[in-house]
């Protein structure tokens, strides 16, 4: 967690992304209305057509 706290906020996605195994599932339960309330894959995670959606 300390390295993902460290990693986003300077911009390094590319380096976040290897701390997620391939299978990895980020659940966001309170999501506003246009996001996407789960992401499955670590490819999904930072890809950014996954931070929102049409609805």
């Amino acid at each position: 967690m300390t390295e993902h706290l460290r990693l986003i906020p300077a911009g390094r996605t590319d380096e976040c992304v290897t701390l997620f195994t391939p299978d990895a599932v980020l659940e966001f339960p309170f999501a506003p209305a246009g996001v996407h309330r789960r992401v499955t894959g670590r490819d999904a995670l930072f890809a950014p057509e996954q931070l929102s959606r049409d609805l």
